[in-house]
């Protein structure tokens, strides 16, 4: 055995070549002659065929012909003549040249390379795959009536949570007064401060006729449904000062602006005293202080839930989450298990 060990061939590294069922198995053959003892434990006998160097020459030597060399080894040392017809079942396809790989995009598996590699993982799985680049789908195609009623019913929900939020921002009288003190007394780092006082102002002056008391539900969901659609938009950053503004204000408010707007209410409200005079022009629970602050605070979270719901993670969101986490540390400690807990889910 050792005779006719010292004569099988060797890889181009000088090691010895492992049989073609290990081989292909990418199993650690112990080069036994006639039969390795992997073929003979797994009864493929008449598959232990040794073969010089496979798929290893020059490419200068590759061509499209089914013919190859003939094995030097089977099973008890008898030799063996391969066919074109069964090259594919023993070794799978032939090497394709370099003009040929370049022509095609899915090359067919040379093979089975073991129950890990990859081309195992993608024929069990071939189907379950989504459609390739190009398919009709990633044309967008039209939806279905299915489809498009269920996409109303989402954006009526969220219309009807955003006609909720709305009715509890504060009349135009308060918000000017907080604002006026949130422009000269707040300390505010986690964002541009003139763009929130910018977008309160054009709130007022753009839609404060809806806001009037008593308020209509139809204004409000009007104002709603177009934030709503705003907020699904791409928001794109931009060094400008005029389209930066032009694209968080007016009739391009978004939900994270909102929502930044009812933080600044919170934030103020906590700093101002309880003796101070303008609680004497606030009714209900509004008349004290923490419980005002809680109640922009739930606006906040709301606006969070709207924003998330458009599956939309910019500067804005990121800016909107902090100041959020900030005035729920205010009103109920840093101890708040909804602190730590984060609300950034999928809507």
């Amino acid at each position: 055995m050792s005779g006719e060990s010292s004569k099988l061939p060797r890889r181009r590294n000088g090691k010895e070549q492992a049989c073609e069922p290990c081989r292909k198995g990418k199993m650690r053959c112990d080069h036994t002659l006639p039969v390795c003892q992997n073929c003979r434990r797994r009864n493929i006998i008449d598959k232990c065929i040794y073969v010089e160097a496979p798929q290893t020459r020059p490419k200068s030597q590759r061509s499209n012909s089914r013919v190859v060399d003939q094995p030097q080894y089977k099973s008890y040392s008898q030799p063996v003549k391969i066919s074109p017809s069964s090259y594919d079942s023993v070794y799978g396809p032939p090497v394709q040249d370099e003009a040929e790989e370049e022509a095609t995009i899915f090359k067919p598996s040379s093979g089975f390379y073991g129950p890990t590699s990859f081309s195992a993982v993608f024929q069990d799985n071939e189907n379950d795959l989504g459609p390739r680049i190009g398919s009709p789908i990633d044309q967008g195609p039209s939806q279905g009536p299915a489809e498009n009623d269920r996409a109303e019913e989402q954006m009526s929900a969220r219309t009807s949570l955003g006609v909720k939020v709305l009715n509890q921002l504060p009349n135009q009288a308060t918000c000017d007064r907080l604002f006026e003190l949130y422009a000269t007394k707040a300390f505010d780092k986690s964002f541009h401060k003139p763009t929130i006082i910018f977008c309160h102002s054009s709130l007022w002056s753009v839609f404060g006729q809806a806001f009037r008391q008593p308020r209509k539900s139809k204004d409000l969901r009007d104002i709603a449904h177009l934030l709503s659609r705003n907020t699904m938009s791409v928001f794109r950053d931009t060094d400008e000062a005029d389209v930066w503004f032009a694209s968080l204000s007016g009739t391009s408010l978004r939900w994270e602006m909102m929502g930044m707007i009812f933080c600044a209410l919170g934030n103020v409200l906590l700093a101002i005293p309880d003796d101070d005079p303008f609680w004497a022009t606030q009714s209900g629970r509004r008349t004290h202080r923490r419980e005002f602050a809680t109640e922009m605070k739930e606006c906040v979270d709301e606006c969070v839930k709207l924003s998330n719901q458009m599956d939309n993670i910019n500067v804005l969101m990121v800016s909107l989450l902090f100041k959020r986490n900030i005035l729920e540390s205010q009103c109920t400690g840093d101890t708040s298990m909804f602190y730590y807990r984060g609300e950034l889910k999928p809507g």
